[in-house]
C-alpha cells in the first residue's frame, strides 16, 4: 500500500495501522487485529482478510468459535490457523464468548441445562451485521465453524438457528444433554472428531462433579440426518482421505449434505482442516 503518509495520519489510528499490517488487505479498518477487536451491543469480536481482499469483492467467511477459555482475539493471533483460512479466500471471524457469572473462563451459552449468559444467536448476528458493514462480508457465504465448546455452539444454532449460515463445520463438540428431539430445517453440516478424544469422547460422558453430560456424537448426528431427509436405514457412503475417515449420508434432501468424519488425533482439528471444509463448501454450494 502507496499512503501519502502526511495526509493519512491525521486519521489512521494505531489499530488501523496493525490491522493493514497484519491482513494485507487493500483497506486499513479501525478495528479486528489482535489487541484491537470490534465492539458490538453483546460483545466484541476480531477479524483477518485475505491477502488480496478487493473492495469491489464481497468476502465470504468462515466465523469461527473458539474452545472454552479461548478468544477472538487467540484466534487471530493464531497466524498459522488464520493464515489456513484466509489462503483459501476467506475471511476470519472469530467472536469472543462470555465469562461466567462470577468469574471464570470465556464460555458459550450452550443448550447443556445450564442457565443461558447471553443470547448467542443474537450475538452472532450483531456480528454478522457489523462484519457486513465493516468488512464488505457476504453474508450468504459464511461457513459458521468452531471447536470443543465453540464446536458444540455451531451444532445448537445448526439445529435451531440454520437459516442464517451457509454450512456449519463445527469440530471437537457437538450436542449436550437432553438432546434436541428434532432440528429445524436441512443443513450443510461436516462435523470433525478426534477418535482419541478424551475431553469431549465420542461417545460422550458426564462433567465431574457438575450436572451437565455431554451428548453422543453418533446419536447427535442421526438428528441432523433426520432433519436433512436422509435414507438413514442405509449404510453410509465412506472414504478415506488422510488424515479423515470420512461417513457422508446418502439420499438427503436436496442441497444439504451431511458428514461426519474422524481423524486419529486427541482434542484437536487435523492438519488441512480448512482447506478440506472450504473444497467441501464450495462443492455444494455450486448450485446455489
Amino acid at each position: 500500500m502507496n499512503f501519502e503518509m502526511d495526509r493519512l495520519l491525521s486519521w489512521i489510528t494505531p489499530a488501523a495501522l496493525l490491522f493493514a499490517a497484519w491482513s494485507g488487505s487493500a483497506t486499513a479498518q479501525d478495528c479486528g487485529a489482535p489487541g484491537s477487536p470490534c465492539q458490538t451491543e453483546s460483545g466484541v469480536y476480531n477479524a483477518v482478510l485475505p491477502d488480496d481482499a478487493s473492495d469491489s469483492v464481497r468476502l465470504p467467511a468462515f466465523l469461527h468459535l473458539h474452545g472454552l477459555g479461548g478468544s477472538g482475539d487467540k484466534v487471530v493471533g493464531n497466524k498459522r490457523f488464520a493464515r489456513a483460512i484466509t489462503g483459501q479466500g476467506y475471511m476470519l471471524i472469530a467472536p469472543t464468548g462470555l465469562r461466567w457469572a462470577g468469574g471464570g473462563p470465556t464460555d458459550w451459552s450452550v443448550r447443556d441445562g445450564s442457565p443461558a449468559e447471553r443470547d448467542e444467536e443474537a450475538f452472532i448476528l450483531e456480528v454478522i451485521a457489523d462484519a457486513e458493514r465493516r468488512f464488505d462480508l457476504d453474508r450468504k457465504r459464511i461457513i459458521l465453524s468452531g471447536f470443543s465448546r465453540g464446536g458444540s455452539m455451531v451444532w445448537d444454532l445448526a439445529c435451531h438457528a440454520p437459516q442464517h449460515f451457509a454450512a456449519f463445520a463445527p469440530g471437537g463438540g457437538g450436542f449436550w444433554r437432553p438432546l434436541p428431539r428434532q432440528c429445524k430445517s436441512p443443513v450443510r453440516l461436516f462435523h470433525v472428531h478426534g477418535w482419541k478424544d478424551r475431553v469431549v469422547p465420542l461417545e460422550g460422558r458426564k462433567i465431574p462433579e457438575k450436572p451437565i453430560h455431554q451428548g453422543n456424537l453418533f446419536a447427535g448426528i442421526q438428528i441432523f440426518g433426520a432433519a436433512n431427509g436422509c435414507a438413514l436405514e442405509r449404510p453410509l457412503e465412506a472414504e478415506i482421505a488422510d488424515p479423515l475417515w470420512i461417513k457422508t449420508f446418502v439420499d438427503c434432501t436436496e442441497g444439504s449434505s451431511l458428514k461426519f468424519a474422524v481423524h486419529p488425533g486427541e482434542h484437536q482439528l487435523p492438519k488441512g482442516w480448512a482447506a478440506t471444509i472450504a473444497a467441501w463448501f464450495e462443492g455444494v454450494a455450486s448450485t446455489d
